[in-house]
């Protein structure tokens, strides 16, 4: 039985973001592992219904710290703090899960045992909108693999809105990148980083998930970003990079600058105040 640690950034600044993050808890299912949720709660004040999130997790034999940051500063580090909270509690395997996201009941136990049976450094679950609908997803008990694809049941392109990963990956690559904040492209770095260490990355068919299209992208309530961030950390991205983000490992090492900077034994991103 692994420990797995899942690490969700929230803003719950609305009943709809609560609700759409209640639902996110009530599909986290494992019959295999020890599960715990470390909430990062970008906002000030209590967390709303925070009975409800932990007797939701409670009745599935599972565990919930929620993690208070005041401020919002934003999603690459609330990554590095619930990275460096759950290593402090002896966690080796790491979830990062969007709350807009919904599981189905053997996506975690099916991405686990993929992910230790094959060499890629982060293994994430595939979006199956619009082939099937949340209650869809709910009532298949198993999702095979698409073994007949040529990746024989992996997509080149990750999903970072709910990957696998293991301290292993955490001491190659390190911490995300802060300078990213408060959202966009500190995922396109952090795959970067591990492409160009010399591994790899993708996603696995038979661990199926439904993105529910975004709320950072979109809601104002959200509060992530605007679209003056996000074309900021876009030039960010390419001044440290020389070009756009790939999806796919073969032509972003061929086209990345591998500048000094970028060397991963050089970016080890340290979460603030824990140096």
């Amino acid at each position: 039985m692994a420990k797995i640690a899942i690490i969700t950034p929230v803003i719950l600044n609305t009943p709809e973001l609560v609700n759409m993050t209640l639902n996110f808890t009530k599909s986290i299912h494992s019959r295999d592992h020890f599960i715990k949720l470390f909430l990062i709660h970008n906002d000030s004040g209590p967390l709303p219904r925070a009975a409800e999130f932990k007797q939701i997790m409670q009745s599935k034999s599972m565990d919930i710290k929620v993690i208070h940051n005041g401020t919002n500063r934003g999603v690459p580090y609330a990554y590095n703090e619930g990275l460096y909270r759950a290593q402090c509690k002896g966690f080796q395997t790491f979830i990062l899960g969007n709350n807009d996201v919904l599981l189905a009941q053997q996506t975690i136990d099916q991405l686990y045992a993929s992910f230790r049976k094959n060499d890629y450094l982060m293994l994430s679950a595939v979006d199956r909108r619009p082939e099937l609908s949340p209650d869809q997803l709910q009532t298949i008990s198993r999702f095979p693999a698409d073994l007949q694809s040529s990746a024989r049941g992996f997509k080149p392109a990750s999903d970072y809105a709910f990957i696998l990963f293991s301290k292993t990956t955490l001491n190659l690559i390190g911490y995300f990148d802060e300078q990213f904040s408060p959202a966009y492209f500190d995922d396109d770095d952090y795959s970067a980083r591990l492409w160009i260490a010399g591994h790899d990355s993708a996603a696995f068919t038979g661990a199926p998930m439904i993105h529910l299209s975004g709320i950072t992208n979109t809601s104002k309530p959200g509060r992530i970003c605007t679209h003056k961030k996000f074309r900021l950390n876009r030039t960010k991205f390419v001044n440290k990079w020389g070009c756009e983000p790939f999806k796919s490992c073969k032509p972003a090492v061929q086209h990345y600058y591998p500048h000094p900077c970028n060397d991963t034994s050089r970016s080890l991103y340290i979460p603030y105040g824990h140096q």
